[in-house]
């Protein structure tokens, strides 16, 4: 919901409102309103660009943006694939994360 994301606010600020319910985007909303993908990811960009972390979340964004997963892995195989994650990105404690881990080491064996 917009305004659970401070992207809108009531507009009974500074005199009587036409309407009890009527809302008015932040400026925050003005610019959620410009990006073409869902408003919690676009928050969720706009500050990663704010507090300079940006690269991993595009990734995330990307990820959370198609419904396909990232990782198949086959039921019986569970446990190795965790193991295998583990190995090759480290434990951390998040698919998110992983993904953002996989996709760093993808460009980088690329460019090698």
């Amino acid at each position: 919901n917009l305004l659970d994301l401070q992207a809108m606010e009531p507009a009974l600020r500074g005199g009587a409102c036409p309407r009890p319910d009527a809302v008015v985007l932040t400026p925050l909303g003005y610019h959620l309103g410009s990006l073409p993908l869902d408003p919690r990811l676009g928050k969720m960009l706009l500050l990663g660009c704010l507090c300079g972390c940006l690269p991993p979340l595009l990734t995330v964004a990307a990820a959370l943006s198609t419904s396909r997963p990232a990782f198949f892995t086959p039921k019986q195989r569970q446990d190795e694939a965790s193991r295998a994650r583990i190995e090759a990105f480290g434990n951390t404690q998040s698919d998110l994360l992983t993904v953002a881990a996989a996709y760093d080491a993808w460009r980088e064996a690329k460019s090698a």
